[in-house]
Order: structure tokens, then sequence, then C-alpha cells
């Protein structure tokens, strides 16, 4: 007999494929296929909202919101003299999209409550991934990693984003100023102000360059002890499959390679699991492909 974890993961499974295939779905029938009670489904919509599926109830039918395009979302809190200066490294993702990938159609918006700032994109269904790079390397010319003319192949393009990065720096270094005018050794003025002008860089730049955190952070365990052949490629499938499109060959391999690392290593597991359930209660949801993160935390401890 499946596992009460199991028959959520087989619940929420049919109500994806079922309301993206445009069936009609209602409360009613799901408690009478699965012999649960409404309780259970609800958590299951919850559950799916969280990942990023738009999934409710609707006077007892389940509906998914209809859409043609992908949203990806980041999201950072900065310290209040981080953050005019930070929106403008964020809001500045526009131009690069439309310089880099015109073609993508994406929409750019910010959204801030308090010194938490939302970058939403909207981007057509073929293009998420195409836009995930190009965020990914723009976070990566954030903290110095890449050179702006090897982001942008258009040499206006690129000093453009040099200066719009120098411009925020000396936003940075204006505010920072402000606070530490009343400090008498300038040296330590000078230290401090260029410390958090690169920190603030670091902030924005990790926040875009972690498509693959789920990835990086199986390698991190993987890193952190020694593990078995068979737990070491068992991980590296998890890996290569963290932002893979579902199919039933993918979900497949995705269970087999978990039950080894369950069996064989127990920590490992419960960490993956820990590590799949922060990304599915967060905005960092959108950083691994909803189905992956699902089953992982689906999984019984």
């Amino acid at each position: 007999m499946a596992s009460y974890e199991d028959q959520s993961w087989d619940r929420r499974k049919y109500i994806i494929e079922s309301t993206a295939a445009g069936a009609l779905l209602t409360l009613e029938d799901l408690q009478k296929r699965f012999e649960v009670g409404k309780t259970a489904i609800y958590n299951d919509l919850k559950f799916l909202r969280i990942i990023g599926i738009n999934v409710r109830s609707t006077r007892g039918v389940v509906t998914r919101e209809a859409t043609t395009g992908d949203r990806i979302i980041r999201e950072i809190t900065f310290p209040p003299e981080y953050r005019d200066a930070g929106v403008a490294i964020l809001s500045y993702f526009a131009r690069i999209i439309d310089e880099k990938c015109p073609e993508a159609g994406a929409r750019v918006s910010i959204a801030q409550q308090g010194d938490t700032v939302r970058l939403h994109i909207e981007s057509a269904k073929g293009h998420r991934q195409t836009i995930e790079r190009t965020l990914s390397d723009y976070g990566k010319v954030v903290t110095g990693q890449l050179l702006p003319s090897q982001l942008l192949a258009n040499p206006a393009a690129a000093t453009d984003l040099s200066n719009k990065l120098e411009i925020a720096r000396l936003e940075m270094r204006l505010k920072e100023q402000n606070f530490l005018t009343y400090q008498s050794q300038s040296e330590r003025r000078v230290s401090e102000l260029e410390g958090h002008v690169t920190a603030l860089m670091s902030l924005v730049g990790s926040q875009l360059t972690t498509v693959q955190s789920l990835s990086q952070a199986l390698t991190g365990m993987a890193a952190a002890e020694r593990v078995s052949p068979a737990v070491a490629r068992a991980l590296e499938t998890v890996s290569k499959l963290a932002s893979a499109e579902h199919s039933a060959a993918s979900e497949a391999k995705l269970k087999e390679a978990l039950l080894v690392i369950k069996e064989e290593n127990a920590g490992i597991f419960r960490r993956m699991r820990d590590s799949a359930s922060n990304l599915a209660h967060s905005v960092a949801g959108n950083l691994a492909t909803p189905w992956v993160v699902a089953l992982i935390s689906a999984l019984p401890k």
C-alpha cells in the first residue's frame, strides 16, 4: 500500500496534469478518487501554490490560472542604506533583456515592501531558460566575475551597463558618506565605505546567480562528507534533473536516485528534504523545476 506521502504526491500530480489539460476537476471527484477529506485536498492546493502553480478551489471546482508565460521572481531584503542603489541595479535588468534577447517579450517589474524588493519577470514560454541564464550572467557582472562586454556584444550597451553599475556604486558611496560624516578617521571611513559597496554588489549578484541553487546545495552536501560511489552517482543524477522538464522517465530516474540516497545515507537524504522544503516555502522555489521540489518534499522521512 502506498505511503501517505506517496498518495499526496499522486494527488498533486493528478491535479497538475488534469487542470493543465483543461479537465473539469471538482473537490468531490478528488475526494472520491483518492478517498480523502477536503482538508487533504486544500493542503495539496496550498502546497502547489507555494511552489508556483496557481491552483485554487472556486465553488467546489479546482481551477488553474491559464497562462502563456512563466514567472521568474527574485526577492532581496536590503539594509536601508543599500536599498536605493540595489533597486537601481535590479531595475536595469529590463534593459539587459531588451538588449540580450528582445525576442523573449519579457515584462520586468519591481515591487517594494519596506526594505524587501521583489524582481518580477514575466516571460513567454520557451524563453524562461534563456532569461534565467541571462539573469545569472547579469549577477556575475554585478559581482565582478564577468565584464559587461562578456554579457553584451553591443559595445554601446556594454558601456551603458558599466556606467549604470558605477552610478549605483556612487549612490552607495554618497549614502555611506552621510552615515560616516561624523567619524574622525578618514582612512577608516574609506575602508568601511568600500567594504559596504562591495557587500551591496555581492548581495545583489549572489541572489541573481543562484539559478542552480538546488544543484549547488547537493554538490555542497557531497563535498562536505565522504559518500559512497552509489550515493555520489545518485546525487549527480538529482542535480542534473533539478532544472529538467517533467517526463515519466525523468520522474522514474529521480525516484530511483532518491531511494538510493535514502537507503545508503539517511543524513544526506534528510538534508536534501530540508533544502527542497526551504526552496518550496520561499521565492527561491523558482530556482528549481517545481515537480522536482514537490517530489523531494513529498517523500517520507
